[in-house]
């Protein structure tokens, strides 16, 4: 077992991330090679754990998979049945992901280690829905990552693009045009990228990994813990006492990624 591993077996998960990442290029190369991706297997393993553990928790405490509230600009209901009930909540990846993979690789590039663990480890992710917490539940940014047969048109950009350029992938729409309101570009990632990781372009240029971690701390729903930065309706005693105790219900027995 490499160092890397096994410090991060033993509970070292953000140093030796960051320490990988500070690697740049380097963990291409062995013996970096084997224990980058010792590592980057092992993460999304705990992930995928996290995920099947987290659905039905958030049903027990009443959150509904695949609805959106009501929006007087735009149809909400063909938005729930041709975008947030299109992509399962959690679909494993499929026997062919590898080559999937490879092919993308071919056309734009290098991927780096996190996502090509997260495609072969855990698949596509959905958990856009209606919390029983908040006024009009749309608050928080459910986790999603789009599955890599169903990347959207457009997702893969990589039009004329001249040899040692950068192209890149939207791997999620941002969390307002999850809910069928107008938003940003969503998350998005620059290529080739030979790193462990990368950076969502337009999430604070917070790395993919480290946007898993905050969302999963949040129980799939980021945002969820931040009740002081929100309106005075989530500054409510009641709402705040409902949120610890969901937050600490939804965290029971995750393992640290």
């Amino acid at each position: 077992m490499g160092q890397y591993l096994e410090r991060y077996l033993t509970g070292e998960c953000q140093p030796v991330w960051d320490e990988l990442l500070a690697q740049g290029a380097a963990i291409r190369q062995e013996p970096l090679a084997s224990e980058a991706w010792a590592v980057a297997q092992e993460t999304m393993r705990r992930v995928r754990h996290n995920i099947e553990r987290l659905i039905p928790r958030l049903r027990a405490l009443g959150y509904r998979f695949g609805e959106i509230p009501p929006n007087e600009y735009y149809d909400h209901e063909e938005w729930e049945r041709e975008f947030t009930k299109a992509y399962p909540i959690f679909q494993p990846p499929p026997p062919e992901t590898a080559r999937v993979l490879d092919g993308l690789e071919q056309r734009m590039g290098v991927l780096p280690l996190s996502i090509r663990a997260f495609y072969l480890e855990i698949g596509g992710v959905n958990f856009i829905g209606t919390d029983p917490w908040s006024d009009g539940g749309i608050a928080f940014d459910p986790l999603f990552m789009w599955p890599l047969a169903n990347l959207p048109e457009g997702a893969v950009e990589e039009q004329d693009l001249e040899p040692g350029e950068e192209g890149g992938i939207l791997f999620s729409p941002d969390s307002t045009h999850k809910y069928n309101y107008s938003g940003s570009f969503g998350y998005y990632l620059t290529v080739p990228n030979a790193r462990i990781d990368g950076v969502f372009e337009v999430y604070e240029r917070t790395t993919f990994v480290e946007y898993l971690r905050m969302s999963l701390r949040a129980g799939g729903l980021l945002g969820l813990e931040e009740t002081e930065q929100r309106g005075s309706w989530m500054k409510d005693a009641q709402y705040v006492e409902k949120v610890e105790h969901a937050l600490a219900y939804l965290r029971e027995g995750l393992l640290p990624i």
